[in-house]
């Protein structure tokens, strides 16, 4: 058994004291418009300081692997960037092994997304042979019966858009990536939902082919996700898909969320913990098998 932590869409702010030359700059990308979100709406939702436990909680459970599914900031700035890899070095402490992807927001803008920003401050992987920030795509041992592997498919968007976007390139060393792994079992992570579930412009473009990828590949037995920020546990198995999990976002004040898998080579454990009042507790728990 390996014992892994999913959390997602921390959205780690800065302070305007932290650089005041923000204010000016952000009127010259969209990221005024997330700045005016943050600080007339999600401010308001958000509480950081509950997520001040999570460290210790990770070691008390004898977590493994923790799994971050992006939008680690508000809106990519190199502070906010810093404050979430301090964060997560907290955790790393603990000698718990660390896989971070990109969310929308942390390559928010043309600029950030160019000079692959997040890529500074959350590096490739040493452990995966393939880079996630060249190639979109890596691939690592996850246990002795698992593999994991991460997306990135965050792409520049115009205002008001939240989309990703599975290019052609993603596709083609996603499928080469994938002729490369042994027959294991494959835990598949990206901060998109492949499914439209959500409004048109906050969904993944071509997501329906990396839909097909994982209905032709018995061996993508778990895909998980963030950016919704709706815990949710979701058997597709029936119509050939994966078993499809929604951390929802930790940082959340009022409905904070994160999973804890006790994942084997036949099944899976799912406890869902809420993160609500400084307190971790458990609401949740089921189990899904595998033949």
């Amino acid at each position: 058994m390996t014992r892994i932590l999913h959390c997602s869409d921390f959205h780690f702010p800065q302070k305007i004291t932290d650089d005041p030359s923000q204010i000016f700059l952000q009127f010259f990308s969209k990221r005024w418009i997330g700045n005016t979100n943050w600080h007339f709406s999600r401010k308001h939702h958000f509480s950081h300081d509950q997520l001040n436990q999570l460290p210790a909680f990770c070691k008390a459970e004898s977590v493994e692997t923790v799994i971050f599914t992006g939008d680690a900031s508000i809106t990519g700035t190199k502070k906010e960037l810093e404050n979430a890899a301090a964060f997560f070095e907290k955790i790393r402490a603990e000698n718990i092994q660390i896989l971070t992807l990109p969310g929308n927001h942390d390559h928010y803008t043309k600029k950030s997304f160019r000079e692959k920003a997040f890529y500074n401050h959350f590096p490739d992987n040493p452990s995966s042979n393939y880079s996630l920030r060249n190639g979109g795509v890596e691939a690592l041992p996850l246990s002795k019966d698992w593999y994991y592997v991460g997306l990135d498919t965050v792409r520049s968007t115009p205002p008001y858009s939240s989309r990703g976007d599975f290019t052609k390139r993603i596709e083609q060393q996603l499928q080469e990536v994938l002729r490369d792994l042994p027959d294991t079992p494959i835990l598949m992570a990206n901060h998109f939902p492949f499914l439209p579930f959500d409004h048109p412009r906050k969904i993944l473009e071509k997501g329906n082919r990396l839909e097909t990828i994982i209905a032709n590949d018995p061996r993508i037995q778990i895909y998980i996700h963030g950016h919704t920020h709706r815990q949710c546990i979701a058997d597709l198995r029936e119509d050939n898909l994966a078993l499809i999990l929604d951390s929802g976002s930790g940082a959340h004040k009022h409905y904070g969320t994160f999973h804890l898998y006790d994942l084997q080579k036949n099944s899976i454990e799912i406890t869902v913990y809420t993160t609500t009042k400084n307190m971790f507790s458990p609401i949740h728990n089921t189990r899904f098998f595998w033949s």
